[in-house]
């Protein structure tokens, strides 16, 4: 879990934490996307040792998790602005 900045009036703004946050998001759906596109095929892999192919599909599918993993973070961070931008309008 990344360690939440509390905002206040010498830092961002609520919104500017926003946007960076949706921005991350946008480009870690966008590297996953790519990463799908270049998933390893069996036919690259048919000059290889036994093995191989599913081994660098095990390791895509690995770095994949990891890229859901930091998506899921940024959409908590996101939650979490968007909850204390609300809090403090409603004061």
């Amino acid at each position: 879990m990344l360690t939440m900045p509390i905002v206040n009036g010498n830092g961002d703004r609520v919104e500017t934490l926003l946007e960076q946050a949706r921005n991350v998001c946008e480009a870690l759906r966008v590297a996953k996307s790519t990463m799908c596109e270049a998933m390893p095929h069996g036919r690259n892999f048919q000059c290889n040792p036994s093995g191989d192919y599913q081994k660098a599909r095990d390791e895509m599918y690995s770095m994949m998790e990891q890229i859901d993993a930091m998506t899921q973070t940024f959409y908590q961070m996101a939650d979490t602005l968007c909850d204390e931008r609300n809090r403090r309008n409603r004061r």
